[in-house]
Order: structure tokens, then C-alpha cells, then sequence
């Protein structure tokens, strides 16, 4: 879908089952956008996450509350399965990750990627956009990203909702699962 659909009400309502929950997308990037506490400054918090609808009146409340849970210390599995689509989050980073998209919020500049909270669980849910960079040659005419891109362990990437994922008690099972997965069964050479 990240290529060729839209990202609206349509969208949410066929990939989540409702469109009512506050909508956030990050396109430019900046403080925050890696998922760190970005402080106090409300309308850098704004204007880095653009309210695209849905959601209660205070939307960027709770999704800064969510910034704040998951960059807390002794963050636990559960707590993070709760505040997080966690499975879809570890397989959407793995085929990034895989892809060599850099340009996402598993790059060095996060950003290209939307935040939904669902209704129906309380869960944030990130969701990828712009992907014209992954499985490249040269990015941008003159990034290599198949040949340069060392995954995020080789980079110095520090993105919040990567950490935790990686801290997970989770974690290492399921991506090893799902990356052999993924390379067994989708990208069949």
C-alpha cells in the first residue's frame, strides 16, 4: 500500500476496522521525530507531527503521553505490547531494514511515516510512507543504498521505538522468525 494508496479515512477504515482514532504524519522530521521526548515546546511537537484528524480533542496529548511511555526506563514487554501494534512493527522495520529505506524512521533522518492509534485497542501503529529509496541503487542518484546501507546496527541510529523493540523480551525471536520468513517465502531470488 505504501506506494500506491493514500493514507486517509478509506485506508484506515480497511487496515484497522475504523478511521475515528487521531492520525499523525511525520514528513519533514525534527525533534521528536525519532521518538525521543521532544520537551515542552507544543508547537515544534505540532508542526513535526502533523494532526491529520481523528481522535479526541487533545489528540497530541496522548501521542506525546505514548513518546513518554515508550522512552521509559525499565520499559517492559507487556507495557509495550499494550502502548504498541508491536508484531507489526517488528515485521514493517525488518523489510525496511532489509529494503535499505533509509529515508524512514529507521534512517538517520526519521521521518516519511504515519502514527494511528486505534480505537479499537488503544494501540499506536506506525505506518510507512514515501518508500522511494528501498532496493535502490543510488538513491536520489547518488546515495548507494544496496551496497552502502548497513542496517540499523551499523549506522548509529538512535530511534526510540527501535531500542524498545530491540530490548523486548520478544524481539530477537520474532524478527529472526520473520526474517527468515521473509526471505524464504517473499523474496524468492
Amino acid at each position: 500500500y505504501v506506494n500506491v494508496e493514500r493514507i486517509d479515512r478509506s485506508f484506515l477504515e480497511r487496515q484497522f476496522g475504523s478511521a475515528t482514532g487521531p492520525l499523525f504524519k511525520v514528513d519533514k522530521g525534527g525533534p521528536g521525530a525519532d521518538l525521543t521526548d521532544p520537551g515542552n515546546d507544543a508547537e515544534v511537537f505540532r508542526r513535526v507531527f502533523e494532526f491529520h484528524g481523528g481522535g479526541p480533542a487533545g489528540a497530541h496529548d496522548l501521542l506525546r503521553e505514548w513518546i513518554r511511555t515508550i522512552n521509559a526506563p525499565g520499559l517492559k514487554t507487556g507495557d509495550l505490547e499494550r502502548a504498541l501494534d508491536l508484531g507489526a512493527f517488528i515485521k514493517t522495520t525488518a523489510v525496511l531494514l532489509f529494503a535499505g529505506a533509509f529515508d524512514q524512521y529507521t534512517g538517520w533522518w526519521p521521518h516519511n511515516y504515519y502514527l494511528y492509534r486505534n480505537p479499537n485497542d488503544g494501540r499506536w501503529t506506525y505506518v510507512p510512507w514515501d518508500l522511494d529509496v528501498g532496493f535502490a541503487d543510488k538513491a536520489f542518484g547518488r546515495v548507494p543504498v544496496l551496497d552502502g546501507w548497513q542496517g540499523y546496527s551499523k549506522v548509529g541510529v538512535r530511534n526510540a521505538m527501535v531500542i524498545a523493540t530491540v530490548n523486548s523480551s520478544l524481539q530477537p525471536t520474532t524478527r529472526v522468525v520473520y526474517l527468515k520468513e521473509l526471505i524464504d517465502h517473499t523474496f524468492v531470488f
